[in-house]
């Protein structure tokens, strides 16, 4: 629970939450629930599960005030940590109770039990839904960091747009640009957005392109293969100031750094990250393989035909980690690979195989929370596989240190 609530607490805006951590939290509620039946605090261990899953189903968004109402029920947590199973007797918070019904309310989902939960609760005509009150804060709040990004998609389309004007005036061997003026006012107006949203230092390579094609046009001048280049080497580069822009969890530090870097640097930057995505996701792709056939092999009593091919897809993953240098990761890898040979496709009868497919899952599912920490640029300790480690070990396979 607090692993994932880290990484919820650590994002910089109100977005919905990654699922990754949203799971991490919902499992641990899970297992509280089970170990509660028939206690006073049943209910509320229910409860939380639900509502945790109701944040992911619907993309609910995570506010401060949420971040807050969640980092303070860390405290449940400890509390059976420290008097253990006694603790499940202790009496919850009616307004605590109240605040996650409103949080399932919220969502608009009306299957059960959410649909259950918001009659319960006295909740089933609140009259608005999540959707519609982040509508409400826009209007009220004007542009937001998501409007960035948006606004950053749009002008990649435009750079390349432009970008094709000038590899063909190159590919042709021609000096002249055909519709300077439409070019001029172009590359204008993406000044200008970039300046309004605070990319002042991509604004300002705009703006000497800006410059240098109203001089062409002043001028009649006839271009140079360098000064196409040149003027080629500016787009590319506010392209990957956008492509940035996408990926980074976007905040006014991180927009800061990115307006100081050089400009190599910000293409270098993005050129790598772009192929460390590209491996990162088809690790995530082979991951969501995984998991599929586990819950087919589950479903249908054992039968090994739905896992024959997923040590070929964890040895992939595998690769993946060693191609990043995520070692540990690897390692972590290695020994599901160990698991699904040595116990879910060997031949001999499955003893507990309920129990061994949830330790199991654990594992998985905090590999997942690792490698989504990484995709968006988020730090994360190596020790957040601790969880994959010791649900390995739980296994019978304990990761080498």
């Amino acid at each position: 629970y607090q692993i994932g609530l880290v990484r919820m607490i650590k994002e910089s805006h109100p977005t919905a939450p990654p699922p990754a951590p949203l799971q991490l939290m919902e499992r641990a509620a899970v297992k509280m629930y089970q170990r509660a039946k028939g206690s006073s605090s049943e209910t509320f261990w229910w409860l939380l599960a639900h509502t945790l899953r109701a944040f992911g189903k619907a993309d609910l968004s995570m506010t401060l005030e949420r971040k807050r109402f969640f980092s303070q029920l860390d405290r449940e947590f400890k509390q059976v940590e420290k008097a253990g199973s006694r603790a499940f007797d202790q009496s919850i918070n009616e307004a605590c109770l109240k605040e996650l019904a409103y949080y399932v309310t919220l969502s608009g989902l009306d299957e059960n039990p959410y649909h259950s939960i918001k009659t319960a609760f006295g909740y089933a005509n609140l009259g608005y839904t999540e959707s519609r009150r982040l509508n409400e804060a826009k209007a009220l709040t004007g542009p937001s960091a998501s409007a960035v990004s948006s606004v950053a998609e749009t002008l990649k389309i435009e750079l390349r747009t432009i970008k094709e004007v000038i590899q063909f005036v190159y590919e042709s061997d021609s000096s002249a640009i055909d519709s300077l003026d439409e070019l001029i006012g172009n590359t204008t107006r993406i000044h200008d957005i970039l300046n309004m949203v605070g990319l002042k230092t991509a604004g300002q390579v705009m703006q000497q392109q800006v410059d240098r094609l109203n001089t062409l046009r002043a001028t009649d001048k006839q271009l140079d293969a360098l000064e196409l280049s040149e003027i080629a080497d500016a787009f590319v580069y506010v392209e990957s100031v956008l492509d940035s822009v996408e990926k980074l969890n976007f905040s006014d530090e991180k927009l800061a750094g990115l307006n100081r870097l050089p400009h190599r640097q910000v293409i270098i930057n993005s050129q790598l990250a772009d192929a460390q995505l590209l491996v990162l996701e088809e690790a995530e792709s082979g991951l969501a393989m995984v998991k599929r056939s586990l819950s087919a092999f589950a479903e249908s009593s054992c039968d090994r035909g739905h896992i024959k091919n997923i040590t070929t897809a964890l040895n992939s993953i595998r690769g993946s980690m060693v191609v990043l240098e995520l070692n540990r990761a690897a390692a972590v890898v290695s020994g599901c690979i160990q698991f699904v040979d040595k116990s879910l496709l060997a031949d001999k009868p499955l003893e507990s195989s309920e129990h061994m497919l949830e330790t199991f899952a654990d594992a998985l599912i905090c590999l997942e929370y690792y490698l989504d920490c990484i995709k968006v640029g988020q730090y994360t300790s190596d020790d957040t596989l601790i969880i994959a480690e010791e649900s390995l070990a739980a296994l019978g396979h304990k990761i080498a240190s």
